[in-house]
């Protein structure tokens, strides 16, 4: 007797078998599946496989063993064992994906528009006046290669007139075309997939 997997599922084995009667082979057999403490019956004739009705209820992507056993009701049974798994459905978690540091701003977001160097520095304020009593601050940094201060993008003029603060070169920051000035750029998770992906503890996005 020979017996084997038909089809599974995550939850659930299909288990066939197929035995051969020499005697009689007009005879009906009666075999009997054991597993995991279900029990399954079927009935057929000598050289054909029986295919029976699936066991559910079982975990995913676990190992199971089985007995199926048969006779011809004269002499005595048969047992054969079998092994396999079930389905992984290749969910159960959804990958993240972290920040890192843009590689073109280093992490600032900015680049200097006088000699497109980034700045490396750490930010400072400096509070400007533009002549007509209205006061604001500005965010900028000293270009570590072209030494002007460069200042963040809309604070180059005073809010309330317009007008440019008394004082000082100054050149202007563009924004880092690559992280759109925030600083960083979507990394990637462990597994090399997007944000959201599932994927199982096995590293796969499908059922296997």
């Amino acid at each position: 007797m020979t017996t084997d997997l038909s089809s599974r599922t995550t939850n659930s084995l299909t288990v066939r078998a197929r035995a051969y009667d020499n005697d009689n082979p007009a005879q009906t057999l009666t075999y009997t599946l054991s597993l995991n403490g279900q029990t399954r019956t079927a009935t057929g004739t000598s050289g054909n496989y029986v295919t029976f009705s699936a066991v559910s209820g079982l975990s995913q992507y676990t190992y199971y063993d089985w007995t199926v056993t048969v006779t011809d009701s004269k002499s005595n049974p048969i047992s054969v064992t079998g092994r396999d798994r079930t389905y992984c459905s290749g969910t159960g978690a959804n990958c993240k994906v972290s920040d890192k540091n843009c590689n073109i701003c280093n992490g600032t977001g900015f680049l200097c528009s006088g000699c497109g160097a980034k700045f490396y520095g750490t930010m400072s304020t400096s509070t400007k006046n533009c002549g007509s009593g209205h006061m604001w601050v500005q965010h900028g940094w000293v270009c570590n290669t072209c030494v002007a201060f460069a200042f963040k993008p809309g604070e180059d003029r005073c809010p309330d007139c317009g007008r440019s603060p008394l004082g000082g070169s100054q050149v202007p920051l563009k924004t880092c075309n690559t992280c759109s000035g925030i600083g960083t750029t979507p990394g990637t998770c462990s597994h090399g997939f997007v944000a959201g992906v599932a994927h199982c503890s096995h590293g796969y996005r499908i059922q296997h």
